[in-house]
């Protein structure tokens, strides 16, 4: 013990039947900690939980997993000195694996008035290439005066409403363009309402298929358009391959407005809104079960290196991790050590997946049976400030790595092909255009690979506890008070599992808090995805007298407060003195 002890050794666990050596230890090792995992005449549960706290306070890892079989956390009294009740409510308790996580994207029939008439004079906005004259035609027959334009307007106008074409262009780049059109219609103070249009960039019903998944980065960035810029822009259109007279009176339906919604697929048999719905819970068909080898890119980040060890507990034999540092990347040497115990050999490769032919040269190491791809960086900024080329370049990871994974393994027999989207492509996240942007590719992605009959499952993920984007700075803190607390990896993986099991092509797994979320999303205006998994908006307030709106103004300030400095409740936010003196944790 005295040597470990000079070698920078401090905690000694001692497994054994009594704390003998624990004893001994001290005389060699002063400093040191001792914890005896068992004691003679000591219950041995109550022992062996105690070490292991004790052990876990000095610094040791401790799988309390498996010690407890589970559990999950609960709030607790964060301050000294606060005073209140916590009990656990049993109705509230929530799934160990999290299975209360998981939703999907749904789409449900809307009902348009027909013969809809528009007014004035409407904008298209249409690249080389791309024939707009069907869309122009459709929206003649309905009334307006059209003008085709082939770029963003630079010059003040007035219209009744623009209608984007650029994501037709048919490449990720062309869609992004349509960051370079928000900004130009407010610089240029055109108030006119925007609406972003694609073709085969979602399947809103049986027998779609998305044709065209690099159009899906306009929905992305759409999404986040209508956060940014409510007034704005006012939604998404999805188009058929052909727009026969019966879709084109839909599509002048949709942008004559009143129906409230913001993203829908026009289809021969009628439109399609989208919505977020609560996703079922059955038995899989056929469970996944990793084995021989994976390939994990963004594999020595902070989520491929979880993915990577929950591959090998699961049975993966071997995993290739690449990463941009490969076996340079600190942490490589850990990660690596603690894959080998657990069964798995592991190959790092230094590569950027954007690059096709390194790429490949990866892929061809071994026969592959599944891919995880986790790889990408967060780019922000609002779409007021953004440089679409930027946009493009940030997104590259993500969008371009997704593509060539996809070209290279088409036909390849996977067991799984794992994409690790984002719920910013689900429904959009202020700052986050070209994130947003990149993992609804993803989304699409997948689905086009599941209507081909390949493997795919991209899930799009709430912010992880431990890593991944929201880890920067204050993300998770303000993510967390926004409704979104981060999620416990192993319950998250959990997640992952069945999201490959359930056989859709996209699901949606983050722990909502929608009595938080609900109302900062839908502040600007109502947002119809969110309405089947929140409850009905309440009505609106009856005239207030002066009176009450000081009891109201008061009401929301304690609220605010009682947020921010982590109080119980509003209720106990004190009137008579200052915030300052109400005691904050923070």
């Amino acid at each position: 013990m005295g040597l470990l002890g000079r070698r920078g050794v401090g905690v000694f666990v001692e497994v054994g039947p009594d704390g003998v050596l624990s004893g001994l230890g001290r005389d060699a090792v002063p400093d040191g900690v001792f914890v005896a995992s068992s004691r003679r005449d000591r219950d041995e549960a109550v022992t062996a939980v105690a070490a292991a706290a004790t052990a876990w306070a000095n610094g040791l890892d401790v799988g309390w997993r498996q010690l407890t079989g589970g559990g999950r956390r609960i709030p607790l009294p964060t301050y000294a000195f606060q005073r209140g009740r916590y009990w656990l409510d049993p109705a509230a308790r929530e799934p160990d694996d999290g299975e209360g996580w998981d939703y999907r994207i749904e789409w449900e029939p809307v009902t348009l008035p027909a013969g809809a008439r528009l007014d004035g004079d409407w904008l298209v906005v249409a690249p080389d290439g791309v024939d707009a004259a069907p869309v122009v035609a459709a929206l003649e027959k309905a009334g307006a005066t059209v003008a085709v334009t082939g770029s963003a307007p630079t010059r003040p106008g007035r219209h009744a409403g623009v209608l984007s074409l650029l994501a037709l262009g048919g490449t990720a780049e062309a869609s992004l363009a349509n960051a370079g059109l928000v900004k130009a219609l407010g610089e240029t103070g055109d108030a006119a309402p925007l609406w972003i249009v694609t073709r085969g960039a979602v399947a809103a019903r049986d027998g779609d298929r998305v044709s065209a998944p690099e159009q899906a980065t306009s929905w992305g960035l759409g999404l986040v358009a209508t956060l940014e810029h409510p007034d704005r822009c006012r939604g998404l259109i999805d188009l058929p391959p052909g727009l026969d007279e019966a879709a084109a009176g839909q599509l002048a339906a949709v942008l004559a407005g009143g129906h409230g919604e913001d993203q829908l697929a026009v289809r021969p048999g009628g439109a399609l809104a989208r919505r977020l719905a609560r996703a079922p819970h059955e038995p899989p068909a056929s469970p996944w079960k990793p084995r021989g080898t994976v390939l994990v890119t963004g594999g020595t980040g902070a989520l491929g290196a979880r993915v990577a060890r929950w591959l090998a507990e699961a049975g993966a034999e071997h995993l290739i991790l690449a990463s941009r540092s490969g076996a340079a990347a600190p942490g490589a040497d850990r990660l690596a050590a603690d894959l080998a115990g657990l069964g798995a050999g592991v190959s790092f490769a230094a590569v950027d997946v954007a690059d096709a032919e390194a790429l490949a040269a990866v892929v061809a190491q071994r026969p592959l049976s599944a891919v995880v791809h986790t790889a990408g960086v967060s780019v922000h900024g609002a779409l007021a400030e953004a440089d679409p080329a930027a946009l493009v370049a940030g997104a590259a990871a993500k969008v371009a790595g997704a593509a060539h994974l996809d070209a290279l393994l088409g036909d390849a027999p996977l067991d799984a092909f794992v994409l690790f989207s984002s719920v910013a492509a689900v429904w959009g996240g202020a700052g986050q255009a070209g994130y947003a942007a990149a993992n609804a590719y993803l989304d699409a992605l997948a689905a086009s690979r599941r209507a081909r009959g390949a493997a795919a499952t991209s899930v799009a993920w709430g912010p992880w506890a431990g890593g991944g984007m929201a880890a920067t700075g204050d993300a998770e803190q303000v993510l967390r008070r926004g409704g979104l607390p981060a999620m416990d990896p192993e319950r998250a993986l959990a997640a992952m599992r069945r999201a490959v099991e359930s056989g859709d092509a996209v699901r949606v797994v983050a722990d909502v808090q929608w009595e938080r979320f609900a109302p900062a999303y839908t502040l600007s205006r109502a947002r119809p995805l969110i309405e089947r998994v929140t409850p009905a908006p309440e009505p609106p307030p009856a005239p207030r007298t002066p009176v009450t709106r000081d009891r109201d103004l008061l009401d929301l300030v304690r609220e605010r407060v009682a947020s921010v400095l982590e109080h119980p409740s509003p209720a106990s936010v004190p009137t008579d003195r200052p915030c300052g003196t109400s005691g904050s944790t923070r």
